[in-house]
């Protein structure tokens, strides 16, 4: 509908172009052109000249009648300018619009007149004057009673900004201060309001680097001539522990309207800030259990899916086909089952430890292991899951007998290993070697499979986290989160090294903790 009215206003297809009415004559359209272009031409030069005598002389009364005038003359020149126009392009629609607006600003300036004359009329004549300096020097008494009775007000008016709860201060164009409350005169160290009259921040007690901030922010508020509201700051005790501000600032103008100063007001809001970081805190909980919920869900729903699959696919053909399957191929089909069920209750118990971690149910049950007899049965253990992966164990070092959790510690380096087997090519080594140095058992497992990516490596040890460029390898993302909990738990470290398409090498430092007795 908008677009149909605005191409019927534009159009020029409807109309003939004025220049018709004219025969095309030469002379005729050139005398109209000239005309109504020297017309338009000084239209435009008178509102100059007015508008530049209004900005010369402010002083002068009533000087918006002669803006109104301006306006209604460039309103006429440019009627003129679309008469010549319409010579060839018929816009007519656009050319009675224009003088429309020509025909209201005419009337508002005429009806202002209308009330504008009897002001113009009233203006003080000489005799007037010398009535009003009597007046003035009437005035002048009254003025001083008025003066006594302001400084009793301004002295009311410092005791109720005294007892404001917030610091309040106000300062000049040079940010020198003026005047402040009690509590603001307090904490700056001069004790009475007073006494900060005529100094700068770095007479007060803020330090030098706080006092150059004051000051390039006073410069740069003034210069930007607008209220800020609601500044929050911190400025730092001897302890280095911040105490929070908000703060107010307001322009302070006089009476032509210049800024010759600025308005202050501060709240310390440090109670506050550390409420909010606590909220903060609490919400950043809460949404990681609703992701690390999340993650669960679809985690467990894709990991039980298929062994559930494989389960109810080997109890069907047990079921169907009982009487025509030989007993190896039972023996098969059961065997599935129960590695099935197996690697489901390995998942369970996979959650209930990491659940069981973040509550805090963990205990180390300690007991002397003699690391290298126990690394070498845990290689030999893992290496039966691996046809075409070797695992090469070294050991460097003396003093193999640790006391530590035997069951973690299998978690670790098995979960270790696992992944450095899953995630490497076939036929590629995986290196384990393990070193007993300075009270401290180090395990180091190496593989040069597929890599973690870098912007992922903070997220390894988040539960059910896995890298990107994983693919359709299967697994849980709560391996490398176990190890961390477990390594935590021994008071050790973990540290990641990985890089893409080289492999990845993970060190694992736990102390040789003996127990008295030993």
């Amino acid at each position: 509908m908008l677009a149909k009215f605005l191409n019927t206003f534009f159009s020029t297809e409807q109309f003939m172009p004025h220049g018709h009415c004219y025969l095309w004559k030469p002379g005729l359209v050139l005398l109209h052109i000239l005309s109504d272009s020297l017309i338009a031409v000084a239209y435009y030069s008178i509102p100059m000249m007015l508008v530049y005598f209004v900005r010369k002389r402010r002083d002068v009364p009533f000087d918006w009648i002669l803006l109104m005038f301006s306006a209604f003359i460039v309103a006429c020149g440019t009627t003129h300018l679309m008469e010549i126009l319409t010579l060839w392009y018929p816009s007519y629609w656009l050319s009675g619009l224009l003088k429309a607006i020509t025909a209201l600003i005419s009337v508002y300036t005429a009806l202002s007149l209308v009330s504008l004359v009897p002001q113009l009329l009233s203006l003080t004549s000489p005799k007037q004057l010398e009535a009003a300096n009597i007046a003035l020097q009437n005035e002048i008494i009254e003025r001083t009673r008025v003066e006594v009775a302001l400084r009793d007000s301004q002295q009311m008016l410092q005791l109720v900004i005294d007892n404001i709860p917030q610091l309040i201060f106000w300062k000049d164009r040079k940010s020198v201060f003026l005047g402040c409350n009690r509590n603001f005169a307090q904490i700056a160290g001069v004790n009475r309001p007073e006494n900060i009259i005529g100094k700068t921040d770095f007479d007060l007690t803020w330090k030098k680097e706080e006092a150059d901030f004051f000051r390039e922010y006073d410069c740069q508020f003034m210069d930007i001539n607008t209220p800020e509201y609601h500044i929050v700051k911190p400025l730092y005790r001897v302890d280095n522990k911040p105490v929070w501000f908000e703060s107010h600032k307001i322009p302070l103008y006089d009476t032509e309207g210049n800024i010759v100063g600025v308005l202050g007001t501060f709240e310390d809001i440090t109670e506050q800030k550390q409420a909010e970081e606590d909220i903060h805190k609490a919400l950043a909980k809460e949404k990681e259990l609703i992701e690390l919920k999340s993650r669960f869900i679809a985690t467990a729903s894709h990991e039980f899916r298929t062994p559930l699959t494989i389960i109810l696919s080997s109890a069907e053909l047990l079921n169907s086909y009982k009487q025509k399957l030989s007993d190896d191929k039972k023996d098969k089909h059961l065997q599935r089952i129960i590695s099935t069920v197996l690697n489901m209750v390995q998942l369970l118990n996979d959650v209930l430890f990491v659940e069981k971690s973040e509550a805090g149910k963990i205990q180390l049950n300690r007991t002397l292991i003699e690391l290298v007899q126990f690394c070498s049965d845990l290689v030999e253990e893992m290496q039966l899951s691996s046809n075409k992966q070797k695992i090469l164990f070294t050991c460097k070092g003396e003093g193999s007998i640790a006391y530590m959790d035997e069951k973690l510690l299998r978690q670790i380096i098995s979960n270790l290993l696992s992944n450095a087997i899953k995630y490497s090519p076939e036929e590629e080594n995986i290196k384990f070697n393990l070193i007993l140095q300075q009270g401290e058992a180090i395990f180091q497992i190496q593989d040069e499979g597929i890599g973690i990516p870098v912007a992922e490596q903070a997220q390894l040890f988040t539960p059910f986290h896995r890298a990107s460029n994983v693919g359709t390898i299967s697994g849980t993302g709560l391996g490398l989160s176990i190890v961390k909990k477990a390594v935590d738990l021994h008071q050790g470290k973990i540290v990641v090294e990985s890089e893409i398409g080289v492999g990845t090498k993970i060190t694992v430092t736990i102390p040789l903790i003996y127990s008295k007795r030993n």
